[in-house]
Parts: structure tokens; sequence; C-alpha cells
């Protein structure tokens, strides 16, 4: 598969998991692992990958568990990354907008929470 086919590519969930886990040459151990709540680890990983990186604009879903690159997810020199993390991430408004939706949401439910004890006392 050519670089341009592989941008082309509308992948589903489970065409992801099973790349990720070649690529990482992850052991029968590593796919196995579950957290606490019985999730797998990998998988669970890769879905919040997924949902930053569409927040940033370079994943778009074309329809249910199916993901593929923008425009500006094909523009991104991966050669130049050393690795893709909130850091980087910070560079696309649409991931600091998503981060601060979540911030402000967080920070309404604790002001929430603190109202409604203050309620009960």
């Amino acid at each position: 598969m050519t670089s341009t086919e592989r941008e082309q590519k509308v992948l589903s969930l489970q065409e992801a998991y099973q790349a990720l886990i070649k690529e990482l040459d992850c052991t029968p151990e590593d796919i196995a692992h579950r957290m606490d709540d019985g999730r797998n680890t990998i998988l669970y990983r890769l879905q919040w990958s997924k949902t930053y990186l569409k927040n940033a604009g370079l994943l778009e879903y074309p329809k249910r568990a199916h993901f593929q690159l923008t425009q500006a997810g094909k523009k991104v020199d991966l050669k130049n990354v050393a690795q893709i993390d909130k850091s980087f991430l910070s560079k696309f408004e649409g991931f600091n907008d998503f981060k601060n939706i979540s911030t402000k949401s967080n920070q309404l439910n604790f002001e929430n929470s603190i109202d409604a004890v203050k309620e009960d006392l």
C-alpha cells in the first residue's frame, strides 16, 4: 500500500487496533492487559487518541466506528514529529477548544457539587 493509499483509507476501529498491536509489536500479555474496570487498555487508549486527533482536526469520522485523516491530518509530516501528545495537539485550535470545554465542564460539575453540598448543610 502506497503512502497516498494509506492517507485515503477509511479504517475501522478493529483494523486500527490490529495495525497498532502489529506496529508496536505487542506481546500476548500486552494485548490481554485489562484496566481495573475490565476494558482492554490498548483499545481504550486508541479510542482516546482518536478523540484527541478528531478534536485537533486531524481525523474525521465518515461513518460509525470508522475514521480517516482530514486534509490537515495529511499535511502533518510525521518525520518532524517526535511525539504526538497534548503539547503537539495544542498547536491546533480545535484541540484547544476541546480542552477548554472539558476544563469548563469539569469546573462547572465541581461547582455544582459544592452548591449541592451547601444546600444539604
